[in-house]
């Protein structure tokens, strides 16, 4: 059987067998044992910061996305009503039904209108946004509201 390898010593080691107190304190600036540690536990919050940001923001503008396509849509789907009360039933009739399909949004929260005038029917769906759990952080950094609206215009026949 081979021999044991000796045990390191402290210098070896990286640590500091120095007598006096100012070496081993200079000893101690000089060891980098442990200096990954102290960046990630310096890097980390920002890092997550981002990263949750990020996300949040992800999932506001798909929201917002998807509020659009359903007000196009539902537009395009309305305007063939005959008349201003026909186009508000389909406009609430294909709100509904759209707004199951999308997996952002709540169907519950959202709310829709049809305004006609100068020939041209505008859709504006108004979506309470207040139950997503918005950071404080950024909303005082980008002012995002808690209700997002979007339109969509089309020429009627």
């Amino acid at each position: 059987m081979p021999p044991l390898p000796a045990a390191p010593t402290p210098a070896a080691s990286g640590l500091c067998a120095e007598k006096s107190a100012f070496s081993a304190i200079l000893c101690f600036l000089k060891n980098r044992n442990g200096s990954n540690a102290v960046e990630f536990a310096l890097l980390m919050p920002v890092f997550l910061l981002l990263l949750f940001a990020m996300i949040f923001c992800a999932w506001y503008l798909g929201i917002s996305h998807s509020l659009q396509q359903i007000a196009a849509d539902v537009g395009r789907y309305a305007m063939v009503g005959l008349t201003p009360q026909e186009r508000e039933a389909l406009i609430n009739r294909r709100i509904t039904a759209d707004a199951g399909q999308y997996v952002l949004i709540r169907q519950q929260n959202l709310k829709g209108t049809g305004v006609e005038k100068n020939g041209a029917l505008t859709v504006t769906l108004d979506y309470d946004a207040s139950y997503l759990p918005t950071p404080q952080l950024l909303t005082e950094a980008i002012g995002l509201p808690s209700s997002i609206q979007r339109t969509a215009t089309v020429l009627l026949p």
